[in-house]
């Protein structure tokens, strides 16, 4: 028995937003091990040689990417971004603190 089968592979390379996709189509054949026939019978019934086609209804689609430039730079400015937020929160009582004695320094010197 022989198994005919279609594949598919989409590949998209993406390195600053120009985008190039390439879609190639291939078929791949699965042959299985010969069995032995039932028809042995020589002038009566006897089968010399035989093939069953099989076509496999399913497509296999494999989808690759790159990683582009631009989703690169603006996940490391979000992930910078959250970690400035971040550590200004955890920051502020401290600075608060700080500004306080600051402002009280600067208000008993006043002459």
């Amino acid at each position: 028995m022989v198994t005919v089968s279609v594949d598919e592979i989409e590949d998209e390379t993406e390195y600053v937003q120009w985008g190039n996709t390439y879609d190639q189509q291939f078929m791949s054949i699965k042959m299985e091990v010969n069995q032995k026939s039932s028809w042995v019978v020589y002038p009566d019934r006897f089968k010399f040689f035989s093939i069953h086609l099989l076509l496999d209804p399913d497509i296999k689609t494999t989808e690759r990417n790159t990683y582009s430039f631009f989703a690169f730079v603006g996940d490391i400015g979000g992930l910078t971004e959250f970690l400035l937020g971040f550590f200004g929160y955890l920051a502020k009582p401290f600075a608060m603190m700080r500004m306080k004695a600051l402002l009280t320094n600067r208000l008993h010197h006043v002459t």
